[in-house]
């Protein structure tokens, strides 16, 4: 949603089109990704013996997310990126509290859980995103 909204407002330093799709197809693709890495949480969650629900999954993707989508509305500024950096990290150890307190994942278990869960998650959005520009959507 939030990265969707920061497109317009981007400083564009390259010459190559953009298309009138793209903030359309950032916002579609950011829910998508919190769609994907809620269920590599809950497909993941099986791996380590806790049974995670669709629900928790997906509660803990979208909670954990959210830094990010706020720090997004800075990106129209250079200079901005490092807080985005920092909101990645903050996300990061959201996933991880996350994971031990909505998913009973155990505390030795966590980081690695998260690990695999967000690399799941890229490998999805990555694949996604490759019929997305197959497509010639983006």
């Amino acid at each position: 949603c939030v990265p969707a909204l920061a497109t317009p407002a981007m400083v564009r330093s390259s010459d190559l089109p953009l298309s009138e799709n793209a903030a359309l197809v950032t916002y579609f693709a950011s829910l998508v990704s919190v769609l994907a890495l809620g269920a590599a949480f809950r497909l993941v969650g099986r791996m380590f013996g806790a049974t995670v629900s669709w629900g928790a999954g997906l509660a803990v993707a979208a909670y954990g997310t959210t830094p990010i989508w706020i720090a997004s509305l800075l990106l129209f500024s250079p200079i901005l990126v490092m807080v985005t950096i920092i909101s990645a990290l903050h996300t990061l150890y959201l996933y991880y509290v996350g994971a031990r307190l909505a998913l009973g994942i155990r505390d030795d278990d966590a980081a690695i859980f998260v690990m695999l869960c967000v690399v799941a998650a890229l490998v999805a959005s990555t694949l996604a995103g490759g019929a997305v520009a197959s497509l010639g959507l983006l």
